[in-house]
């Protein structure tokens, strides 16, 4: 990367230039580095995707009125921008929500005006017409960066479309349908979405599901019908065992539940044991590579300059 050549006239300056490739999942083990590298405390970092989950599918979803995709989508790249940017951001948690419900009103083609966005979030804050102005702006700035750290790279999907499907094929209950819905939702206070593919994670939460109300209508279960391998599958399901056991909240909805909130302790400790030996011995048969690899490079750095060129490039491996 090159800095701007202060000798040379303005016309002629060069300016940083980066080519960054965009990888659809990234591992545990990078995940375990951006903590380390930018300085975040992963209790901290769940807490604050728990916060931003409740107001997208609280606030956002009844007062906009967003469908299902929308709030989703927003969420995996407040997931994306959080991870990507650490404690270093200038922004608060609402303006970073915000700005993601505005990116993934766009993508989703069900737009709306970012200042009905602010006017919503911000409702309770009884703010004058000039502070919230101020904050409008600043989320525009904003959008900028989200995009970038994206790598304008869209490709993600809602796992609810999923969920619908494979409940249909299963000829699941309407009551483990419903419930796999409310798991797949909880599953965004947890990185799973940057690990596994969204279909993966559907079938993971209706295992789930039918594991906690003892529905053993759809076991044994072939994963490959529905395009996933059974390791992608375990590896979603420990993501989600370890959300409810380590870190559970009433903001997730299974916990908040009366009918299962006294009683899935007792079923998934078992439950996790058992996929955790699973995924082992997949790793040691398989010499499976725990370490990760990643060739991603860091966006450009605005302490740098915010001028030059950026290339993003998908990667499809």
């Amino acid at each position: 990367m090159t800095t701007p050549d202060q000798s040379q006239p303005a016309s002629k300056q060069t300016f940083p230039h980066l080519l960054k490739r965009s990888t659809l999942f990234i591992s545990p083990y990078r995940v375990e580095r951006l903590f380390s590298k930018n300085d975040i405390p992963p209790n901290a970092f769940y807490t604050r995707l728990g916060q931003a989950a409740e107001v997208i599918f609280g606030q956002a979803c009844k007062d906009l009125k967003f469908p299902v995709k929308t709030l989703s989508t927003a969420m995996m790249l407040v997931q994306h921008y959080c991870l990507f940017n650490g404690n270093n951001v200038l922004s608060t948690n609402l303006e970073i929500t915000s700005t993601c419900l505005l990116i993934a009103s766009k993508i989703e083609d069900t737009p709306k005006k970012s200042k009905d966005i602010i006017a919503c979030l911000y409702h309770g804050f009884k703010y004058s017409p000039t502070k919230l102005e101020e904050i409008r702006i600043h989320v525009l700035h904003l959008e900028r960066a989200v995009l970038e750290t994206l790598g304008f790279d869209f490709r993600q999907t809602s796992p609810q479309y999923y969920v619908i499907k494979i409940s249909k094929d299963l000829r699941l209950k309407k009551e483990v349908a419903k419930l796999a819905w409310d798991i797949s939702i909880d599953a965004f206070s947890s990185l799973v979405y940057l690990y596994i593919p969204t279909h993966t994670v559907a079938l993971a939460s209706i295992v789930l599901a039918a594991k906690l109300s003892k529905d053993e209508s759809i076991f044994p279960l072939n994963s490959e019908s529905f395009e996933s391998t059974r390791y992608k599958t375990n590896l979603a399901l420990l993501e989600f065992l370890e959300l409810y056991l380590n870190r559970p909240s009433n903001i997730l909805r299974l916990v908040a539940d009366e009918k299962y909130k006294d009683v899935y302790y007792d079923i998934f400790v078992p439950f996790k044991d058992d996929i955790s030996r699973a995924i082992e011995n997949f790793q040691i048969s398989h010499r499976v590579d725990k370490n990760g690899r990643s060739s991603e490079l860091a966006i450009r750095s605005s302490k740098l300059s915010n001028d030059g060129a950026v290339r993003y490039v998908l990667g499809w491996d």
